[in-house]
């Protein structure tokens, strides 16, 4: 495993106290986030990244979703790459049947198995059994035209008509107040 990858992999590891806190860590979406990003290495992806959260945002702005634990992911319609651009080596039924859609998501393995994902992602010759536990986590089709809020029902039609179980649109929702999004915070972290 690369050296910083161990080191990452070793500083979750140690932070279990906080990782139900930190998997609902909110990932804040613009409701006016532009459609397509400009990347400065034209290699890596241009991919939206998450808000962070903080007294005084005007909530009805955002949409709240669930930051999962694992790698982020790019379907760029051919080929499924890395935040850096870098070729995943899933097996070849994992992406079959993708369309020429852009996704844009996460592989994740299931709570607190972030080792367990990056061990497998990071693979060149796939583990066909390791990537069985691994979920792509779609959260916005960044090549749809329109603003994020009409995404959202787009990405939920077009991951139902892929109908494959390890390809999953994450939920997102407006809150009404801060109070309400801290309720929900608690009640992911209990």
């Amino acid at each position: 495993m690369h050296s910083s990858l161990a080191a990452a992999a070793r500083r979750f590891k140690a932070g279990t106290a906080c990782v139900r806190l930190i998997l609902f860590f909110l990932l804040l979406t613009l409701l006016l986030a532009p459609t397509l990003r400009v990347s400065a290495n034209e290699s890596k992806p241009a991919l939206m990244l998450a808000k962070v959260y903080h007294p005084g945002l005007d909530l009805q702005d955002y949409w709240v979703s669930e930051k999962y634990d694992g790698m982020r992911g790019y379907w760029d319609g051919k080929q499924l790459l890395t935040r850096g651009g870098e070729p995943v080596f899933a097996p070849t039924w994992f992406t079959a049947g993708w369309p020429e859609v852009p996704m844009d998501g996460e592989l994740w393995a299931g709570r607190g198995q972030f080792q367990q994902t990056v061990a497998t992602v990071r693979k060149k010759t796939p583990d066909d059994d390791a990537w069985r536990s691994i979920r792509f986590m779609v959260f916005d089709l960044p090549a749809h035209g329109g603003t994020f809020t009409e995404r959202i029902p787009a990405l939920n039609a077009h991951v139902q008509k892929i109908d494959q179980p390890w390809l999953q649109a994450v939920p997102q929702w407006k809150v009404a107040s801060h109070q309400a999004l801290g309720k929900l915070l608690r009640l992911a972290s209990a």
